[in-house]
């Protein structure tokens, strides 16, 4: 129908814009583009059909559509929204669009400029703060993150500004300022499994253990296959010393996950923490041994990262139980892996 209707006014902006976005509707990315540059072309000055090339040009580059974006996609968007700005220099949305394909391209100098700009003419502006934020935030400049957000983080602040927030505390190690800001984002989500995670986590780092108990027992009873719950909340139990209970949740967690690394290593720590050493080091063993490879076979990066952790806590796990010989042979097995770990 809208081809149809091009038939009798080719030279319509809003018959093309809308094909366009039709097509991209309906995955059809390269007519999409291709009809959006057409209509640019006809009408450069034309502000709305450059918008929506953009928005094309950044979907084509962040959606996850397992296929790759055409060769020059993300000079092309680029170039669109600076000369859509030269045009009109007061548009916000177009300066976060740019910002966006800035940090794609890698260009994160340019994109902090866009979002400064996009602030300075909107200092309430939430999505230009967030997006600045999290720009902070990949550069692991979390602290000025921070600042940012506490500016615009109050009642009308949406669940993904209070999650943010929540993340770049937890990169500074303030898990009681996390907790907070996790708590409001679940206050506008309170369905978000990975908010209440995030919650209870910090939660139980920052030693509020009936709290943080209170929110792996809700995730749960939601889900009662939760590994990663069960696992939580064995190590809110061994803080507050209730080491039996403790154990029951490690016992549910390793019955849905066997060969889960992470609940192995916690049943070491338990073991350690009730003054378990041989238990606790036979657990460790255990572990190196299922997951050591022959000479043939080479450690993946990550398989080395795990393997150190392993052999460093059997060290100290020796050392502290007067085994000094399986101590030094631990500790020397760490070198062969290189570079931190040596």
């Amino acid at each position: 129908e809208l081809k149809l209707a091009l038939q009798y006014d080719p030279s319509s902006s809003f018959l093309s814009l809308e094909l366009a976005d039709l097509y991209a509707t309906t995955g059809r990315w390269r007519n999409a583009l291709q009809e959006a540059e057409d209509d640019v072309t006809r009408h450069p000055d034309d502000l709305a059909a450059r918008k929506l090339l953009g928005r094309l040009y950044l979907r084509l580059l962040t959606a996850e559509r397992g296929q790759q974006a055409p060769e020059g996609v993300q000079e092309r968007a680029i170039k669109q929204f600076e000369q859509v700005l030269e045009r009109d220099a007061n548009d916000i949305s177009s300066y976060l669009i740019l910002a966006q394909l800035y940090r794609a391209a890698g260009q994160n100098a340019k994109a902090e400029t866009t979002l400064k700009k996009a602030i300075a003419m909107q200092p309430d502006s939430a999505e230009a703060s967030t997006n600045l934020a999290l720009l902070y935030v990949d550069l692991g400049q979390y602290r000025a993150a921070i600042d940012l957000l506490k500016k615009v983080a109050n009642d009308k602040a949406d669940s993904q500004v209070w999650n943010t927030l929540a993340y770049a505390y937890e990169q500074i190690q303030n898990f009681k300022e996390a907790s907070t800001a996790y708590s409001r984002a679940l206050e506008s989500d309170p369905d978000n499994v990975s908010f209440r995670k995030g919650l209870g986590q910090a939660l139980l780092l920052s030693k509020q253990y009936d709290e943080a108990l209170a929110q792996f027992q809700v995730l749960i009873e939601a889900n009662p296959r939760d590994v990663e719950s069960f696992l939580r909340l064995s190590q809110v139990y061994r803080a507050q010393q209730k080491y039996d209970l403790a154990r029951q949740s490690l016992g549910k967690a390793s019955e849905l996950a066997p060969d889960n690394l992470d609940i192995q290593y916690n049943l070491a720590v338990l073991a350690e923490t009730e003054g378990k050493m041989p238990e606790a080091i036979g657990i460790i063993q255990k572990i190196l041994d299922s997951t050591a490879k022959g000479d043939s076979s080479p450690y993946s990066p990550q398989e080395k990262a795990n393997r150190a952790i392993f052999l460093e806590k059997l060290g100290f796990l020796n050392r502290d139980a007067g085994n000094f010989a399986g101590a030094e042979s631990a500790f020397r097995q760490m070198l062969a892996l290189g570079k931190d770990s040596a």
